[in-house]
């Protein structure tokens, strides 16, 4: 038995998924946080990280069971 976190098997053929198996309630969840002070925030630089991470994340991930929550960063 091997635990993976979901986006590494992102690209596994169906044979592959076949094998995957859930936790159950609660499962384990990740967080990703950028935090830095407001004065040297560059606006097209967090944007382009900002739009970076949300693309890495499979559209399955984004509608899945999850209760996650993707908080826009404010200027």
């Amino acid at each position: 038995m091997t635990v993976l976190p979901e986006m590494a098997i992102k690209d596994f053929t169906t044979k592959e998924m076949n094998h995957v198996r859930y936790f159950k309630t609660p499962e384990p969840v990740r967080e990703i946080s950028l935090v830095m002070a407001r004065q040297v925030i560059k606006e097209k630089l967090i944007g382009a990280l900002q739009e970076t991470i949300l693309k890495s994340i499979p559209e399955r991930m984004k509608a899945h069971r999850h209760k996650t929550k993707v908080i826009a960063i404010e200027s």
